[in-house]
């Protein structure tokens, strides 16, 4: 299990193409590149949820588990 605010060797890479910043898609932006999507993903942007004071996530499939 990962640990955040430890320091890593880097961010992964998502492979794909970024979208277009002045045409975002409704949803998520990460739809099209992301392994685990969802039907839900294209329809609004999850809420964003703090881990800790340096750390927040913004995806349906997170827990904190």
């Amino acid at each position: 299990k990962e640990t955040y605010g430890t320091k890593r060797d880097g961010l992964k890479t998502i492979e794909g193409t970024v979208p277009d910043l002045m045409k975002l898609p409704p949803g998520c932006s990460f739809y099209d590149r992301c392994s685990e999507r969802m039907d839900l993903c294209t329809e609004s942007y999850p809420e964003i949820i703090w881990i800790n004071s340096q750390h927040r996530v913004s995806c349906y499939k997170w827990t904190n588990s």
